[in-house]
């Protein structure tokens, strides 16, 4: 884990409140009032990309929308920075559960070229960006990351696939649970 990477883990944990659940951290990212702002922290939370893998790299082409298995779906297509085994992956957004921030993407990209990277910022730049509304790149991964765990239920395969790790142990260092994430998940069955 990098230097930054355990700085931010600190830094959420020291401060609980930055632990935003789904729903505030779609009304967060929609009452950011630039749209190509809103539309990158949108991105970053959405793929769970790193900035290296989000700014100067995607285009219009990268992201489809369609149909897959009765589904729709937000398909993201992105370079995986930290795997040399897997150079990309495609990163699924399920339009049921993401519509309002895959709808934002989708509004923001509609203007570009197929091949001009919608972000055309420098990594530094995104991450001041983002900083400005009081998070950054990498906190936006951690969330993510959290969000799949709570919110569908995503095992530790689930998580390499999705977030191009080689293997779990990355996993453990992404995880910001809650007290009452875990009291959601006490229920009987049956």
């Amino acid at each position: 884990m990098t230097k930054d990477s355990w700085k931010y883990q600190r830094e959420m944990q020291s401060r609980p409140e930055l632990i935003l659940d789904h729903a505030n951290i779609v009304s967060f990212i929609m009452g950011i009032p630039h749209q190509r702002d809103s539309a990158l922290m949108a991105l970053l939370y959405l793929t769970g990309g790193r900035v290296s893998e989000v700014v100067k790299v995607i285009a219009r082409r990268d992201i489809v929308f369609t149909v897959r298995s009765n589904r729709e779906v937000m398909l993201v297509r992105m370079p995986n920075r930290k795997n040399k085994r897997t150079l990309n992956k495609t990163q699924p957004v399920p339009i049921d559960q993401e519509r309002v921030l895959a709808g934002l993407i989708q509004s923001f990209i509609s203007t570009f070229d197929d091949d001009v990277p919608i972000f055309d910022i420098t990594p530094s730049r995104a991450w001041q960006i983002t900083r400005k509304y009081g998070y950054n790149p990498h906190m936006m991964r951690h969330l993510r990351l959290t969000h799949l765990v709570i919110m569908y239920d995503f095992n530790e395969q689930l998580l390499i696939r999705f977030a191009g790790w080689t293997d779990g142990r990355p996993a453990k260092h992404y995880m910001e649970l809650k007290w009452s994430d875990l009291l959601d998940k006490m229920r009987l069955v049956g």
